[in-house]
């Protein structure tokens, strides 16, 4: 498993639309390692565009091979910069470069103090775990920077020592960038686009990044810590964002330290510091406010007081709500059954789940869901190569979801109109918008002799969606993270509030599916006969 390690908060951020001349009289020559510690000039006026992708990308293997070649007096490619009016020293190209440099000379790897700093003291485990590592293993392998700085102070140095300490005391070789601000900014897409490609997602985030969309989808991403996007709004309005989003990440993004090989309990879009997770952002703010055509995002116009950004965190928790959490609303869908497959998280099943279930909401049919979401759930769990098979097909992300959203109406149509789970199959295998079906199940009746890593990951599914836990009122599976405790007999109707009274359920379950069944004289789903099957 790749190990990357998120240094996103050794150089700081900055508008690069500072008004300018040129690159500055103090615009020349490179930047020596001893300048990079906290305390000195070159580094307080180091920054980075505040657009810029976050410095997450390098694994612990660059990172030492970075250092260990500049203590061994190798060539290391040089740093273009851009020096703004205002003084600053803009990073152009070589942002993981330098900020591998800064986390060797103020030992933070991810969680130190700098990095600490930056995310509020959120930072998760692993993130924790692979600062740590990366330490023991500059320490071994290269050396601290404390220790190599100070050699020429040690008694008797080696001469290889010697050449160690004379190597770091070389400055990091620098280009500069003359012009104004916006050859810097053409600068830097036109660099950055050749050796690591910025993908589309990265270039529309750097061009429209004063558009609410954009600013949403980063508060919520790192739950408004790190650089403030929003920095240029009004106190009351960013205080409101930053609120917003937070209350969005808890939805959608814990529990975040959760581990697929040992657990089901994972968060329903996906890993929050994974490459991923900005994506997943932006295309959940466009898909809640209807930004899924070209021509809308091309229109949408910038935030220039941020009540755009607010109303698309409201749209955005306006939708999550009924998908997860423990708020009176949800539906607490499990992340096993709807976004996880054995091995990786699907963003195109969330981002089909958050469409359906807006259909469901807006044509009116939770409380069907409701009625049939048992047998919902064991249809995706028992066929989800279907899932699989799709994403094939179609591509990953919005390209897929849209067809993972018509195979979800399908299910629940078929449901609701008194099918059996095999004629559902036969009827999406039949169907030419899912051609290739039949070959995808007779492939996984016919598995080979060793077990794989999908295998196991399969396997542990499997047994763990087994012995979950399930809502005793539609008698779907329950997840930790969406537990409401439901009086058996309601209060209105003499129940007590003690344990022999009280029951796990959906949050939904419990305000809405249940209030619904009583006022209206309907009676309770019985327990499906595939759960009776199972207990046998």
């Amino acid at each position: 498993m790749v190990k990357r390690l998120n240094l996103d908060a050794m150089i700081k951020r900055e508008d690069l639309e500072i008004s300018t001349t040129g690159r500055g009289s103090i615009g020349s020559g490179g930047i020596p390692v001893s300048e990079l510690q906290t305390n000195r000039l070159h580094y307080g006026l180091l920054r980075k565009p505040s657009f810029q992708r976050v410095t997450n990308d390098w694994d612990i293997d660059n990172v030492v091979t970075l250092i260990k070649a500049f203590r061994n007096g190798s060539l290391i490619p040089a740093l273009i910069l851009w020096k703004s009016e205002a003084g600053y020293t803009f990073v152009i190209d070589g942002a993981h470069r330098l900020s591998a440099f800064i986390a060797w000379v103020n030992d933070d790897y991810g969680a130190g103090p700098i990095s600490r700093r930056f995310f509020e003291d959120k930072i998760p485990k692993q993130q924790k775990d692979y600062a740590d590592e990366c330490r023991h293993r500059v320490v071994t392998e290269v050396g601290s920077y404390a220790e190599i700085s100070t050699i020429l102070q040690q008694e008797n140095p080696t001469r290889e020592r010697i050449k160690w300490a004379s190597n770091i005391g070389k400055p990091l070789d620098a280009q500069w960038v003359e012009g104004d601000a916006d050859t810097a900014e053409d600068s830097f897409l036109a660099i950055n686009q050749r050796a690591v490609e910025i993908n589309e997602t990265e270039k529309y985030m750097i061009v429209s990044r004063r558009k609410p969309n954009v600013i949403a989808a980063r508060a919520l991403v790192r739950a408004a810590t790190g650089y403030e996007y929003w920095s240029k709004f009004e106190e009351t309005q960013r205080e409101e964002i930053k609120r917003k989003a937070k209350k969005i990440y808890d939805v959608l993004f814990e529990p975040e330290n959760a581990d697929l090989s040992r657990s089901i309990e994972m968060p329903i879009a996906g890993k929050p510091y994974s490459a991923e997770a900005l994506r997943i952002s932006l295309d959940l703010v466009n898909f809640a406010n209807d930004l899924r055509a070209k021509k809308s995002l091309d229109e949408l116009q910038n935030d220039e007081d941020g009540s755009k950004t607010i109303r698309f965190l409201d749209k955005v928790y306006g939708v999550v709500k009924y998908v997860s959490g423990d708020g009176k609303a949800s539906l607490g869908l499990h992340p096993s059954v709807y976004f996880w497959g054995a091995t990786k998280h699907h963003p195109s099943a969330f981002l089909a789940m958050v469409s359906f279930i807006q259909h469901l909401n807006s044509s009116g049919q939770m409380i069907d869901f409701c009625f049939h979401r048992a047998g919902f759930e064991e249809f995706l769990v028992a066929n989800d190569n279907i899932v699989k098979h799709i994403l094939g097909k179609y591509g990953g992300w919005t390209k897929s979801a849209p067809s993972v959203f018509e195979m979800y109406k399908l299910i629940f149509d078929g449901l609701r109109n008194g099918k059996a789970s095999s004629e559902i199959l036969a009827e999406l295998i039949a169907d030419h918008r899912f051609k290739g079906l039949s070959e995808v199940v007779e492939i996984e009746n016919s598995p080979g002799k060793r077990f794989t890593n999908d295998s196991r990951g399969a396997t542990r599914r499997r047994e763990l969606l087994r012995s979950a836990l399930r809502c005793p009122l539609c008698y779907a599976r329950l997840p930790i993270s969406a537990l409401s405790d439901d009086h058996i007999v309601r209060v209105q109707d003499g129940g007590r509030g003690d344990a022999d009274n009280d029951q796990l359920t959906h949050p939904y379950c419990n305000t809405g599916f249940k209030e619904y069944l009583v006022s209206s004289g309907r009676e309770f789903p019985s327990r499906p006969a595939f759960l009776a099957e199972a207990a046998e």
